[in-house]
């Protein structure tokens, strides 16, 4: 599963420097990451971990749902932003 937020190559397309694009969901403000991921799960769909990209731009109560995916879902999450390549959400 990728989330991204405010990318420059648009809504839902994570982007590289080297021009990269590949598709994701995009994290908007207000969205639950975690509701939308067990729906997701519930309702059939697979994902082994998270992605999100431009995770800078996440409010703080999304960085929680994130920590909640690590904790309730036994998933990794690996959050990248703009001063990281990446930032893993290990569990304790």
């Amino acid at each position: 599963m990728i989330f991204t937020r405010d990318d420059r190559a648009g809504e839902g397309k994570p982007s590289s420097r080297l021009g990269l694009v590949t598709e994701a969901v995009e994290a908007g403000e207000g969205m639950d990451l975690y509701a939308y991921l067990v729906t997701r799960l519930s309702k059939g769909g697979k994902a082994d971990y998270v992605i999100v990209d431009e995770a800078q731009f996440l409010a703080p109560d999304q960085i929680d749902q994130l920590a909640r995916i690590v904790d309730d879902l036994d998933m990794d999450v690996f959050a990248l932003g703009i001063t990281t390549d990446v930032l893993p959400v290990n569990q304790a």
